[in-house]
């Protein structure tokens, strides 16, 4: 009896050294291997803190800046895709997502166009009422736009644009604020399914706001995403 008393407490001892051996030895591996291979990732956000880009690394990026998150076992699952590209519903757009973005300036990048109308606050700051996202090449904006330009910066609800000119702008927008994207791009959210709404924490005005511009499509290696973009 008491010998195997003795082993059942040997295993035990073994079973509590693996777990605290073993997730340190994990985390550390994890971070030797984010520093070997974080100068490649994501160029154009190389001003994450480090600690952030090592979290999106491991659990993606589509978190940040989202205001939803589908409550589903599995991700919010894709329909047919349809053969009208102009029919496409949201459900078409984001095959098994788990997190969901509202039009706004979450989905918004730098480089991206913009046509904005609204009211000028104060010099060189317009609170836009509504916002045209990536015109057609080639048009000219019409004459009662407020400003237009190419995205700068974007933080939280903050937009810097630049004009053709070289004039620089700061846009505001609200919640109020009407959004256009290209066919594709900008969609509401699927009615059907669970949703639990984030956007007090992830979103463009949330806890997590200062981060919510990095959002991005990457799942992460901990959900099984091997193709960052």
């Amino acid at each position: 009896m008491m010998g195997v008393d003795m082993e059942a407490s040997i295993t035990r001892r073994s079973r509590r050294f693996s777990s605290c051996f073993l997730l340190p030895m994990f985390l550390l591996l994890s971070i030797l291997l984010f520093g070997m291979v974080a100068p490649s990732l994501r160029p154009d956000q190389d001003d994450q803190p480090i600690w952030l880009g090592f979290l999106t690394w491991l659990i993606g990026d589509d978190w940040l800046g989202a205001d939803w998150m589908y409550l589903g076992i599995a991700p919010y699952p894709a329909s047919p895709p349809r053969q009208n590209a102009l029919d496409l519903s949201a459900s078409d757009l984001s095959p098994g997502a788990r997190f969901w973005t509202d039009p706004g300036p979450g989905l918004l990048k730098a480089g991206d166009r913009l046509w904005v109308w609204g009211y000028n606050a104060a010099p060189y700051t317009v609170y836009a009422d509504s916002i045209l996202v990536n015109p057609q090449s080639g048009l000219a904006p019409p004459d009662d736009v407020s400003t237009f330009g190419t995205i700068m910066d974007v933080e939280s609800r903050t937009i810097e644009i630049l004009e053709p000119q070289g004039v620089r702008y700061t846009v505001m927008v609200e919640s109020s604020t009407a959004y256009t994207f290209p066919p594709g791009m900008g969609q509401p959210r699927p009615q059907t399914g669970r949703w639990l709404n984030i956007s007090w924490l992830t979103g463009s005005d949330g806890l997590l706001k200062e981060y919510s511009s990095f959002h991005g499509s990457y799942r992460g290696l901990l959900r099984f995403d091997f193709d960052r973009p």
